[in-house]
């Protein structure tokens, strides 16, 4: 089974060094596993006939097991530490399993006898895992799991008609705390909901196509709100935004209803998001790609560049030299590498690499360093990024550039007179180079290393001296790298799963994630890394422009080679009468050298109120203290878990501290909310009464 470029193995994979002599061992042989995922010391994988194995990395510990189930359709998600699938057995259907990585065991049977509920579409959220399955009861709908039987249960029948599943548009997208997701209801079409895990919190954000369905997809985080593409069923496909309570049309970019302009390809760049679109020209007629750039306001959202063909390569952009690099295909030029600052005078052709045909180039970016999609444009190997072209010579190979003319090159043309890079390789990236599959001509697709010089670009091994390996990197386990290939030994094809001999060790540095949010009176940043070999420190910066960044504090790197947590709280925040801020790391390496995190946008307004509220739990008097920041009116809300509004209180606030309290004596036991609205703004606290 191929993986061409595909992105689900390679974000399983972790950035490393290889140390020793490059030799491998075989783990197992013709056992055709297709896919693999590292839990904790173990490795669990799946066979072509969807049988689960597992490994330590070595021969004898190398091995099936859970005979008892098998996996077809490959839907899984990570929680606590175990690994929760579909799977399926003869007695129960499809169903909802667990494994550890040494037995596996029925969470629940959602469908009973052996009808199959087919849990799909995984994800966890609040330490829940949500997903869709299927009963003749309720029809495909939505279920969570603590990962217990009992605490399986579905969370609302959306469609009490039919199902409110959608395979072509259904996918969970968080943000600011909320999950949101795609559904019907079987009246109001395929439309965009959220939940928090209650039957009465699960509802449809907005109707955005009243006579049909406008199938929202392609969502990106700006901030607090949430960007994605919507058909209206009057302006076509076009960009809209949500922050879970207030849905809008950002801009209908394509004027003609009919054809829409299909945002896709988000990506976030100096603190505004830049994407693609595609609108169907009936003058040429032809299809017109281009880049738009948007803050999340009608205004905001601009034309940076257009007259693109495809491909228009935006995910696969690399920030170098405060410029994203990308792949785009002109009636003039063909496929070549292009550069940007995000403005239109400054998006042109970076280097014709090609100027009798297509380059068509494709960047390398580091996928398997990235936790995220949108951290991978950042990562660079030295200061360079590798990338796959051909100048119409030599074929396609293996180039390199440091986002300079002069500095971009092919490293080596691995195959004279053919495709050394052809239609299917994989690669990765460690401190010591990139290892990728590539054919020489003469021994077949193999895997080679390169440094980026072209007496560093060479051969790892040859691992069927009769054809092709096509290796294929499953993932890096107890600083082991296991990859499956192909060694010729029978006329099937089939597949043996290797270790790279030798030890693989982290990049120095890798931010996991980094988060900057609203806390209170000020904003907190968050940021975790792992493997601190040669870390000095952070600085922290600011900017109101997302252009322009100053320096606001720093802390030392604690420079240990485990998971480390940080956090910085800019107190300053709401004093700058601004709106939106942008936030970034500047990480520093003990020999001076830096990189800079993404930037986090963040909402902020000048006159929001912090409270809080206390005790809690209480038994009479709930005592609310509210803070805020100018005079301004307010309302004090108690809402029940079902969402009915019982106590209102109108107040002014006075700028500072504020103290109110609330008889709650004659409310029934259990859990309510105690909301704060100022300006349109609403606050909630949980509290709960005893």
């Amino acid at each position: 089974m191929k993986h061409n470029l595909r992105l689900s193995i390679l974000f399983v994979l972790t950035a490393f060094v290889f140390t020793g002599t490059a030799q491998v061992t075989k783990l197992s042989n013709n056992s055709n596993l297709e896919e693999g995922f590292p839990l904790g010391s173990i490795g669990v994988m799946i066979s072509a006939t969807d049988s689960l194995w597992k490994t330590d990395a070595t021969a004898v510990g190398t091995m099936k097991y859970a005979n008892n189930v098998s996996t077809p359709s490959r839907e899984l998600a990570f929680f606590n530490n175990k690994i929760y699938f579909a799977g399926t057995d003869a007695a129960n259907g499809e169903e909802l399993w667990v494994t550890d990585g040494i037995t596996a065991s029925l969470v629940a049977n959602i469908e009973t006898g052996n009808t199959s509920s087919s849990p799909q579409n995984f994800t966890v959220f609040n330490n829940t895992i949500y997903f869709f399955a299927t009963t003749g009861a309720e029809g495909t709908e939505l279920w969570k799991s603590n990962g217990t039987g009992g605490g399986t249960v579905i969370v609302k029948d959306i469609n009490p008609t039919g199902n409110s599943f959608d395979a072509t548009s259904t996918t969970f997208f968080e943000n600011n705390g909320i999950l949101y997701f795609v559904a019907t209801n079987g009246t109001d079409g395929v439309e965009l909901w959220k939940t928090d895990g209650t039957g009465p919190n699960t509802v449809m954000v907005s109707n955005i196509n009243p006579t049909g369905s406008s199938n929202p997809g392609d969502f990106f985080a700006l901030g607090n709100e949430v960007l994605f593409s919507a058909d209206d069923g009057t302006n076509g496909r076009e960009l809209w935004k949500t922050d879970g309570t207030t849905t809008s049309l950002v801009k209908n970019i394509a004027t003609d209803p009919t054809v829409g302009s299909s945002p896709s390809q988000f990506m976030l760049f100096n603190g505004k998001v830049y994407f693609t679109t595609t609108i169907f020209d009936l003058s040429i007629p032809a299809f017109n790609s281009g880049i738009y750039v948007t803050d999340g306001t009608t205004v905001g959202t601009t034309l940076v560049k257009d007259g693109f063909n495809s491909p228009l390569l935006l995910l696969f952009s690399i920030f170098m030299n405060n410029k994203f690099y990308f792949t785009g295909s002109t009636d003039a030029d063909g496929s070549e590498l292009w550069s940007s600052d995000g403005t239109p005078a400054n998006t042109q052709i970076f280097m014709d690499i090609n100027p009798t045909g297509d380059a068509s180039p494709i960047l390398l970016p580091d996928f398997i360093g990235a936790t995220t999609i949108q951290d991978f444009h950042t990562h660079l190997y030295n200061g360079k990024i590798f990338f796959r072209a051909d100048d119409g010579t030599n074929g396609a190979e293996l180039w390199i550039t440091d986002g300079t003319v002069l500095g971009t090159k092919m490293v080596k043309d691995i195959d004279p007179g053919g495709d050394g890079l052809g239609s299917s390789f994989t690669w990765f990236y460690s401190q010591s180079g990139l290892y990728f599959t590539a054919s020489n001509g003469t021994d077949g697709n193999e895997l080679w290393k390169s440094d980026g010089t072209l007496v560093g670009t060479n051969m790892v091994i040859d691992l069927n001296t009769s054809g092709d390996s096509d290796p294929e990197f499953m993932m890096l386990l107890n600083q082991q790298l296991l990859f499956t290939a192909d060694d010729g030994d029978n006329i099937n094809g089939d597949r043996d799963l290797y270790k790279l001999d030798g030890t693989f060790i982290s990049l120095p540095l890798q931010l996991l994630t980094f988060t900057a949010a609203p806390a209170g009176k000020s904003v907190e940043l968050n940021w975790l890394t792992s493997t601190e070999i040669n870390t000095s420190h952070f600085e922290i910066e600011r900017s109101k422009d997302g252009q322009h960044f100053d320096k606001i504090g720093g802390l030392n790197a604690a420079n240990l080679q485990q998971r480390n947590t940080y956090r910085f709280n800019d107190i300053d925040a709401l004093l700058l009468g601004t709106d939106k801020l942008f936030y970034r790391l500047k990480l520093f390496d003990k020999d001076g050298k830096f990189t800079y995190s993404k930037v986090e946008v963040v909402n902020v307004k000048a006159s929001a109120a912090f409270f809080f509220s206390y005790p809690n739990p209480t038994h009479n008097q709930l005592k609310v203290m509210v803070n805020s920041p100018i005079e301004q009116k307010a309302s004090l809300q108690i809402i029940d878990v079902n969402g009915k509004r019982l106590f209102n209180l109108p107040v002014k606030n006075l700028r500072g501290a504020n103290q109110y309290n609330i008889n709650v004596s004659s409310y029934p036991n259990g859990t309510y909310y105690i909301q704060v609205i100022t300006n349109g703004e609403r606050k909630s606290i949980k509290f709960i009464k005893e």
